[in-house]
């Protein structure tokens, strides 16, 4: 995670399970000190078994009945014995595989072994043994909460919040010492069962917890992490999302958190003064029978409604034939408004799009495992009113703007995040790429795999089923270059009729290559104006081994093909310039000097870079 003074990065160690949040500062001359400011890890480990009993540690009571078949969680408490429930008090005296539970005194041990107390600890007790009291850092990307500016001043403007004057209120919030004071926070889920927040400055205090969250939906799997014999499991694992958002008559900031593949829930918490979090700091937590692991991060958003919402989506391994996206009232978890999908496979994050920079939301898309692409549309404050446009329902169900399917025919996962810009004819385009590496045996490369690609779909609110009428770029070529490893790309003309583009995650045999290796995307693009950025998997072709490689490309945003001019720096001179090209064989067979389209790190698999 990159910030304008520090580099954040997050890790985590097999052996023993255990994590680590480290801040790099970024020297004035650009460069990165290798030296680690602080690591959080460090921090929470130095603290003493008295001072553990400080650790602002919170929980929330058992959910009840919501409305739309949703149970939510809205009463916060410590994480002490004494403010657990009967339910919570018995999930931490199980026994693996069933059984008797254990005694009391034993469940507050394991209570006290989870708030970080190492006196138990093996080889001085009988509970695992921690390399630190910070778990394993895995699937949740670390969000900074700083001072971003959200635009919610432009709120006034908008027909939605017109005459409330939250925009005028949000630059006094923002202007406000309270709001100035407060420190940068780095929020991230651990598979020690918690939500963390640290201190991201780079002082003395830095890297220190202020808080730390543990959801209600991971309470049954929590007393596993005592047991010597521990087998890993996910816990909370999915990035959160940090926003400001207006309820209860004040502008708040608030951490949105997702389980991910440790668990079916959505929580919120207001992080408005991070440094004096308390229980009623605790808002909500949202289940749901048709919610599934939440892996996508959620959005939080203005509605034209004059709420603000977070939106998520069911899912991945829900159960259900239809998928659902849900709309939540920000302020207490309650369903805004819910969109079922036909027959969809598992969704992944909702993109909320903002059209006429209103700063209101104007349009949800979301992908899924099956290829399809959906979009709906928040038309107005009834919110009976929003759905899938005219020209993309079906018997008044949503059918899919885009179905990706390969050269074959096959369906390509959309399991990456998308994301969206305006290309240069003024056209709303969505940006994603295909392909899965969340499933058993996702890491395995079958000697024939299939084909995944990088889409541009452009949205002229017509359904668009395969590639037929999509403009295609192909790998040309990969070479060496000043020791780097670097790809060519066709530079073909997209035109005014072509519903966007797509790149193939192959060097075709046809141009000399070796065909397709397994190569998929599974993280978010960037879109810099002319420019999209991604990063591409090549898991490892023998299955007994871990990691694989990657490929970060950038590509000509607007046709999917090479830039002309260069993006990389190869002879690392510190200047972009024609001694950056590569000398590759094109379609025609002809030998010709371009830009390089794409770079390989060899640091194994990469995920979205920082810009």
């Amino acid at each position: 995670l990159g910030a304008d003074t520090a580099v954040y990065q997050a890790a985590f160690d097999s052996a023993n399970w255990s994590g680590e949040l480290k801040a790099f500062r970024i020297n004035t001359d650009g460069t990165i000190n290798t030296t680690p400011v602080w690591g959080a890890a460090g921090r929470l480990d130095a603290k003493s078994e008295l001072s553990l009993n400080s650790r602002k540690i919170f929980t929330v009571a058992p959910p009840v009945t919501g409305g739309g078949g949703s149970m939510i969680a809205a009463t916060g408490v410590e994480f002490l014995w004494t403010d657990l429930t009967g339910t919570q008090q018995d999930s931490l005296r199980q026994v693996l595989g069933g059984g008797p539970l254990v005694s009391t005194s034993e469940g507050q041990d394991r209570l006290a072994y989870l708030r970080g107390s190492r006196l138990l600890e093996q080889p001085n007790g009988l509970m695992r043994k921690r390399d630190s009291r910070l778990g394993d850092i895995s699937n949740s990307d670390p969000q900074l909460m700083g001072k971003q500016d959200f635009g919610y001043g432009l709120l006034d403007q908008s027909v939605a919040f017109s005459g409330l004057g939250y925009g005028a209120d949000y630059l006094t919030f923002r202007n406000s010492a309270a709001y100035q004071a407060r420190p940068p926070v780095l929020i991230v889920g651990a598979n020690d069962g918690m939500l963390h927040g640290f201190n991201a400055e780079l002082t003395g205090t830095g890297g220190d917890e202020l808080f730390a969250f543990i959801p209600n939906s991971v309470f049954d799997n929590l007393y596993e992490l005592t047991l010597p014999a521990y087998s890993h499991r996910f816990y909370v694992d999915g990035a959160p999302r940090v926003a400001d958002a207006y309820f209860s008559s004040a502008w708040h900031t608030v951490a949105i958190g997702a389980t991910g593949a440790g668990g079916k829930s959505v929580f919120a918490l207001d992080v408005t003064d991070p440094t004096t979090m308390t229980t009623s700091d605790v808002m909500w937590e949202f289940s749901h029978p048709s919610l599934g692991y939440t892996i996508g991060q959620p959005a939080v958003t203005p509605l034209p409604n004059g709420k603000f919402g977070v939106v998520i989506t069911s899912g991945y391994e829900t159960g259900q034939t239809d998928g659902t996206i849900w709309v939540l009232d920000v302020a207490d978890g309650s369903i805004i408004k819910s969109f079922t999908l036909p027959n969809s496979g598992d969704l992944g994050a909702p993109l909320v799009v903002d059209l006429d920079g209103d700063r209101v939301a104007d349009r949800i898309y979301a992908g899924d495992s099956n290829g399809n692409l959906w979009r709906l549309d928040l038309n107005g404050a009834i919110t009976s009113n929003w759905n899938a446009p005219a020209s993309l329902l079906s018997s008044g169900d949503p059918v899919p703007l885009f179905v990706a399917l390969d050269g074959n025919g096959t369906r390509q996962a959309i399991t990456a995040p998308l994301a969206s810009a305006f290309n240069d004819n003024g056209l709303h385009t969505i940006f994603f790429g295909t392909g899965s590496f969340y499933r058993l045996n996702d890491n395995v490369v079958p000697p024939n795999p299939d084909v995944d690609s990088f889409y541009a779909v452009i949205d002229r609110g017509a359904p668009i089923v395969g590639r037929g009428n999509l403009m295609e770029q192909s790998i040309l070529a990969e070479v060496t270059a000043y020791g780097v490893g670097a790809r060519a790309v066709t530079a073909n003309t997209l035109t005014t009729t072509n519903d966007g583009w797509f790149l193939d995650m192959q060097w075709k045999t046809a141009f000399g290559g070796p065909g397709p290796k397994g190569e998929r995307v599974v993280s978010r693009a960037i879109v810099r104006g002319d420019r999209v950025i991604f990063a591409t998997v090549i898991p490892n072709p023998d299955p007994c081994s871990f990691g694989g490689d990657s490929w970060i490309m950038e590509l000509n945003a607007f046709n999917g093909g090479r830039l002309d001019y260069a993006v990389f720096d190869l002879d690392a001179d510190g200047e972009f310039n024609s001694d950056d090209w590569i000398s590759v064989t094109d379609e025609n067979g002809n030998t010709v000097s371009v830009p390089a389209s794409g770079i390989a790190p060899d640091i194994g698999i990469v995920k979205t870079p920082a810009v």
